[in-house]
């Protein structure tokens, strides 16, 4: 069994078995299937309660809010996206490295589309939950280190990995909100496929790339890509 099976496993326990010990996930996993059936904003606290068998006072001790509730499951997916992720990408080149996470994270959406409405579609102001940018972080810090072993510039990595996940994220956001039929989302997984290669084939820094300016110093870690993707 794979690290991020197991984890579904975990996260994904059966809500039949809540006892007062274990009431934030069994809140957890009663948001996540009203998730399923209605989507990240179309259910209420109240809802929840009802599902998890709890009385609609007893959440308030873990999440004070819809919000809150919401907040922690984003979290709990960038941390299942990341070891996806994570574990697509254990071997190969820098490059297929690379391709390997941009098809992880299309799998992920469609094997999670719970997790991929409430990290992108929920709503909530993500400001007051730093867990939520620290989670999401993590998840860009993996691909771009990625990135940087094939001798670009911190800048030049950044780019590329912005790029991959842009063309990633719209594919799977266009096929979580059913804008594909079936004979299209074949063709646009080729394309979406073919474009990345692409970019993985295009010159190295120093030899006519288009990625930024190679003389452009720095090697802290990117914080703009998780934000700029809506993660965080």
């Amino acid at each position: 069994m794979s690290t991020s099976q197991e984890w579904v496993q975990i996260m994904r326990k059966n809500t039949a078995s809540y006892h007062h010990g274990d009431l934030k996930t069994a809140l957890v996993q009663a948001a996540l299937q009203l998730i399923r059936e209605k989507g990240p904003r179309g259910f209420s606290m109240n809802e929840a309660c009802r599902v998890a068998g709890v009385s609609v006072s007893a959440p308030y001790n873990h999440f004070k809010n819809k919000d809150a509730l919401l907040a922690e499951i984003t979290v709990e997916g960038s941390t299942l996206l990341l070891a996806e992720l994570l574990a697509a990408s254990s071997e190969g080149s820098p490059k297929e490295k690379l391709l390997k996470t941009h098809h992880a994270y299309i799998h992920f959406a469609e094997r999670h589309p719970e997790y991929f409405a409430v990290m992108f579609q929920s709503g909530i102001d993500k400001g007051p939950y730093p867990e939520i940018r620290e989670a999401a972080q993590k998840v860009s810090n993996m691909a771009y280190r990625i990135a940087l072993k094939m001798e670009l510039s911190p800048r030049q990595a950044q780019e590329l990995v912005f790029a991959i996940w842009t063309i990633a994220h719209g594919f799977a956001s266009l096929r979580a909100e059913g804008a594909l039929a079936r004979a299209s989302k074949v063709h646009a997984i080729r394309v979406s496929d073919a474009l990345v290669r692409r970019l993985l084939n295009l010159p190295r820094a120093g030899r006519g790339g288009r990625l930024g300016n190679r003389r452009e110093g720095g090697s802290a870690l990117p914080t703009v890509i998780a934000a700029d993707l809506g993660m965080a």
